[in-house]
Formats: structure tokens, C-alpha cells, sequence
């Protein structure tokens, strides 16, 4: 199960946790972890969703501000910082920004961090959604920087991570 609050995960240095027992579910809950102390103090729902394996490097996060994409970042999950590969840029870009423009039209917020996977399957490559979250300060800007407002449309790969200072 993915564990997740109203207003945020329990995301911990990029990497969210599965759980498959109610052991798993109290240890997460339980955990250190100063994001979601911040978000605790007002928690509203607890959500369980049904865990779903992602390929390695087959997750992005599409920013839309204003109902317009200023950048797609492919997001890292691994613990030990290795880069993950995911599929190719010229494979993936057009579906990421064709899925993009379609959601930012359909979505009911404007300003948003939709979480997304590439899949590949008989037809080819694939673009399914598996969060929209509103595009706030605190949302995770993958390999942009809220700091240096250097959202700029790109589509920006792990190849070569840049620490946001």
C-alpha cells in the first residue's frame, strides 16, 4: 500500500515506502520525518492506495502554472542517488507533453504537480496519471528549483542532477 495525507506523502529523501502490513503502516505513521511533522499538525484523511511498481526512471512530475506546462522533471526514487534510466527523451517527451497539454485543459487545478509514469505495452509508450497535487512551495520540484525559479518548460532527465541552492 502507498501511504498518503491530504496534503502531502510520507516521502522521506525521495524514496516513499511500501507497505504491506499494519506493522509497515505504524512503523511509517511512527517514523521521523520533519515533512510530514509539518504537515500532521492539521492531517485531515489518511489514504491507502494500492501499490504499483514503477519501472526504474519511468516516473516524472509535469508542473502546470497558469494551465501551461513550465517544466517535466523525471523523478528519482533510489536510495543510493544511482541514476535510473527511463526511456529515451525522444520517446518520452511527446507523450509527456501530449498527456500534459490534455491534463492541464481537464484539471480542475491550474496551478499543478501531477505525478506521472510512463508504461510500455504492445501499442507502444503510454502516459498514465498517479497523483495531481496542488503546485505549492513545499511540492517536490524533481530537478527544477523553487529557489531559483528556473522553471523553464524543459524536460529535464537524471542524467545530470543539479543540487537546487
Amino acid at each position: 500500500m502507498h501511504l498518503r495525507l491530504d496534503r502531502g506523502s510520507f516521502k522521506q529523501a525521495g524514496f516513499v515506502p511500501c507497505c504491506r502490513t499494519v506493522e509497515d503502516i505504524e512503523r511509517v505513521l511512527m517514523a521521523r520525518n520533519p515533512r510530514v511533522a509539518q504537515i500532521l499538525s492539521d492531517p485531515g484523511p489518511l489514504y491507502l492506495f494500492p501499490w504499483c511498481q514503477i519501472a526504474p526512471g519511468h516516473e516524472f512530475r509535469i508542473f502546470l502554472r497558469a494551465r501551461q506546462i513550465v517544466g517535466i522533471s523525471q523523478m528519482l526514487r533510489r536510495r543510493d542517488g544511482a541514476l535510473q534510466v527511463g526511456p529515451a527523451r525522444g520517446a518520452a517527451e511527446p507523450i509527456l507533453r501530449d498527456f500534459g497539454m490534455r491534463l492541464a485543459q481537464a484539471s480542475p487545478l491550474a496551478n499543478a504537480a501531477a505525478d506521472v509514469m510512463i508504461l510500455r505495452g504492445a501499442a507502444g509508450l503510454t502516459c498514465q496519471l498517479i497523483e495531481l497535487n496542488p503546485l505549492v512551495r513545499r511540492t517536490d520540484p524533481g530537478l527544477f528549483c523553487h529557489v531559483k525559479n528556473d522553471f523553464d518548460g524543459s524536460l529535464r532527465l537524471a542524467a545530470t542532477p543539479e543540487t537546487c541552492s
